[in-house]
């Protein structure tokens, strides 16, 4: 019983990032010590800009991994920039993935 209750408490500890915010207002979600966020945006800053982290790295799958409050947008997967859909704004895994054939 006592396995259980500690494999329960380490598989939801490692599954819930911890959101930590600065004096300004910026949100940070971190897993342990690295940005990670997989239901949201990872940085949410004051001025409304969104950065989207997965595992540490730029990544977003279904949309931009950028999105400033002016409504550029920047496309980002495991770290790697994709200027060619720079303010695109195609949200979507499966419509991201069709222009991703494209170039």
């Amino acid at each position: 019983m006592i396995a259980y209750v500690v494999r329960k408490i380490a598989s939801i500890t490692m599954s819930n990032p911890e959101c930590k915010t600065d004096a300004i207002g910026n949100k940070y979600w971190y897993l342990n010590g690295i940005l990670h966020r997989v239901d949201g945006p990872t940085c949410e800053y004051a001025n409304g800009d969104e950065d989207w982290y997965l595992n540490g790295q730029l990544h977003r799958e279904d949309g931009p991994a950028v999105e400033y409050a002016d409504g550029n947008t920047e496309y980002w997967m495991y770290n790697k920039y994709i200027p060619q859909l720079d303010n695109k704004r195609i949200y979507g895994k499966e419509n991201l993935q069709k222009f991703l054939l494209l170039i």
